[in-house]
């Protein structure tokens, strides 16, 4: 039976009951556009919107949620994904969390000795290293009145969720989305495990990289093709993500200085990158990229080691890799510099939520993320990795884009229309974006010869301008 409590009856003034909005997914996108919905009158006034996530409430737990596992542990915010926030009044929580992009600074580096199997990974010795070149404000916008913000992905989760149920909107946790049908009135039923239904005037997916929603819609255009385009492009690179806290170890050692604590660094290395910035309370989020030419398989069973691990190596989520490949990837390049701890593995040995997973991509065409009441926002939509310093940003500006495209179209009561156009809008964005990311991160990863020259003299010889003056 589906839920229906979740519907309105006809009001006594006779105004016609609100039409429901499932969206599926609580992480960046669902909640943004929950919260346009709910913070513009005529919008509210003609639509609930309800969230469903297949993760637990995170306030209550400390797992590391599925969407982290694409999305990293870290995330920016550039204009676009700043000026619906701040329009949304969210501006000195976003703020109180955050760290401002403000100076960069680029260095090239030498992996240093080979740790020995006795040696913890503080214990490396940097190897040889040199500037590049460095600027300030690189990311200024007059517009938003700010530099680029860096925060921790479920900071941003916690403030977003906390804004839509200040403001009245309904978040269900623990609810995996089985499948989806039409029903005779027109509206969508979603069907979760363990039997629950919900009926809704309009589906919204936003559930990330692996979206059932998406692959609903793909098996509806074409089921031979379905399964191929629901998985996104592999990247040849693996991505790992981590946080520094500055409770679990000391900062800095004498190779490094906290001159350059507030700065965003961008270490290029002979294959790969490692890239760092600061956060509030004296943490720092890094991200260490590197090639890789075959993706773990999806079907692939990790092993699951039964030593009892301690330390940076109990807070990982390794994802479809083993955590014994991905410790020993983390401690063979522990030697890599940073000007602030002195070396990388000082970084890693002060580290929780130690996230692996294979860098993917795609942009989905316009009729694989919208049909008759349903469609796609965020990383369902289009799947950026994190180098492209874009994917929440798009999120946030995927909701508010398509929220305005429902207030456009609001007279007319047509949901179609207003999915058409927020398609017609965003696709060719994502293309965009999808193509420039494919060619930075080639050029970040370095793999190839010509790659790491254009990479390396770039970045020592481009005057970088400041933004702000």
């Amino acid at each position: 039976m589906a839920r229906n409590h979740l519907y309105e009856s006809i009001s006594q003034t006779g105004r016609p009951a609100r039409k429901t909005i499932g969206i599926i997914g609580a992480a960046i996108a669902g909640p943004v556009f929950a919260l346009q919905i709910l913070s513009n009158p005529t919008l509210r006034s003609l639509y609930r919107p309800v969230l469903y996530d297949q993760s637990p409430d995170p306030a209550h737990s400390h797992k590391i949620a599925r969407n982290d596992l694409t999305g990293g542990a870290a995330v920016g915010l550039g204009p676009n994904g700043l000026f619906p926030l701040y329009s949304l009044g969210l501006r000195s929580a976003i703020d109180e969390v955050s760290c401002e992009f403000g100076g960069a600074r680029f260095w090239r580096a030498k992996l240093g000795k080979r740790l020995m199997d006795d040696e913890n990974v503080e214990q490396a010795t940097a190897g040889r290293h040199w500037y590049l070149n460095g600027g300030e404000n690189l990311t200024w916008s007059e517009d938003v009145g700010a530099n680029m913000r860096i925060l921790e992905r479920r900071d941003l989760q916690q403030l977003l969720l906390d804004a839509v149920r200040g403001r009245g909107g309904e978040i269900i946790w623990d609810r995996k989305l089985k499948d989806i049908e039409r029903v005779g009135d027109g509206r969508v039923r979603a069907r979760f495990k363990g039997g629950e239904c919900l009926d809704v005037d309009l589906l919204v997916g936003a559930e990330g990289a692996w979206s059932e929603v998406r692959r609903h819609l793909l098996r509806q255009n074409d089921k031979k093709t379905a399964d191929s385009r629901w998985v996104p492009e592999f990247m040849n690179a693996t991505g790992l993500y981590g946080i520094f806290s500055p409770r679990k170890g000391h900062l800095w050692t004498d190779a490094g200085s906290m001159e350059f604590f507030q700065d965003t660094h961008g270490i290029w290395l002979d294959r790969g990158n490692l890239s760092t910035s600061p956060l509030p309370h004296g943490k720092i989020r890094w991200d260490l990229q590197l090639p890789e030419h075959t993706p773990p398989s999806a079907g692939s069973s990790p092993d699951h080691e039964t030593e009892f691990e301690r330390g940076w190596k109990s807070k990982m989520a390794p994802g479809l890799y083993s955590k014994d490949s991905t410790i020993r990837i983390l401690r063979d390049y522990a030697s890599i510099y940073h000007p602030v701890t002195g070396t990388f593995g000082r970084l890693l040995a002060a580290s929780d939520r130690i996230i692996r997973t294979p860098m993917r991509q795609r942009a989905w065409e316009a009729d694989e993320i919208q049909k008759d009441n349903i469609v796609l926002i965020g990383d369902a939509a289009r799947l950026m990795p994190p180098s492209s310093g874009q994917g929440p940003a798009f999120a946030i500006e995927d909701a508010t884009v398509l929220a305005d495209c429902l207030l456009k179209h609001s007279s007319e009561g047509n949901l179609g229309k207003a999915l058409e156009e927020y398609a017609r809008i965003q696709v060719p964005k994502s293309k965009k974006m999808v193509t420039m990311s494919s060619y930075t991160g080639k050029i970040g990863l370095g793999e190839r010869w010509y790659w790491r020259l254009l990479r390396d003299y770039g970045t020592k010889f481009t005057p970088f301008v400041d933004m702000k003056k």
